[in-house]
């Protein structure tokens, strides 16, 4: 069963088909939402309005889903389960990157600065310009599956197993600067589901609903709240002010 939950409830949003994805919208689409299911099909939903979705075409094979939904400007970027990204502008969908390492596992991180991260099962890392489509670096960062990454203007985060905090400084010529390296607290899934910076600290919130802060440029925990939050975990974060 698909249930999408907003202001309201909608059953079978894909066709009874898991939901494997949202993403809401930002500027010009902030009234939007972005779902991929496991029906191969790409939705739009408006918040505003209590009608059906918008279904967008991204030429998904019957046999894939999208796996991530990501708004990216005017453009709409889908990472399906076979290792495609795909690009949605003006209504015309493109494959523009397609890798089969990354095939049923990845993980997807964006910044506002129209770059895109890719993280895989063995630690492998691409990061790829959306502009041009480009490939920044391809490369192994760290031993074993990525369970979590954040992108930054800057620099990127990487949580591995056992709670590994890696964070690495790159230039959009390709090269890296390993910078630091921490853990989280013993956990039984020891991996941040939702991040936010707040001056010179990292504020990550984990999978068994607590938060951490730490010191970005050392990843040396300042402060914990442990399990603040519900089983389900911390699933957003938002500093104001």
């Amino acid at each position: 069963m698909s249930i999408l939950c907003l202001e309201r409830s909608i059953e079978n949003a894909h066709g009874g088909s898991p939901v494997w994805s949202v993403c809401p919208g930002g500027g010009e689409e902030q009234d939007w939402i972005l779902t991929g299911g496991g029906d191969a099909g790409l939705s739009r939903w408006k918040l505003t309005v209590d009608n059906q979705a918008e279904q967008l075409q991204c030429g998904i094979a019957e046999s894939d889903f999208p796996k991530h939904v990501q708004f990216l400007g005017s453009s709409i970027y889908v990472f399906t389960n076979s290792g495609h990204l795909i690009n949605i502008e003006k209504g015309r969908a493109q494959s523009v990157y397609h890798d089969e390492s990354f095939s049923s596992y990845a993980v997807l991180a964006a910044n506002r600065d129209g770059l895109i991260l890719i993280a895989g099962l063995q630690g492998n890392v691409t990061l790829l310009e959306t502009q041009n489509h480009s490939t920044v670096l391809n490369s192994h960062f760290i031993n074993g599956k990525v369970f979590a990454a954040a992108l930054f203007s800057q620099e990127f985060l990487l949580n591995g197993p056992d709670g590994l905090l890696v964070i690495y400084r790159f230039s959009r010529e390709g090269v890296t600067e390993r910078l630091a390296e921490g853990r989280l607290p013993e956990a039984k899934q020891r991996w941040f589901s939702a991040f936010e910076t707040w001056k010179s600290d990292l504020v990550l919130g984990d999978r068994v609903g607590s938060l951490h802060i730490l010191d970005k440029r050392s990843l040396a925990i300042k402060q914990t709240f442990k399990k603040i939050h519900g089983r389900n975990g911390v699933t957003d974060i938002k500093s104001l002010g």
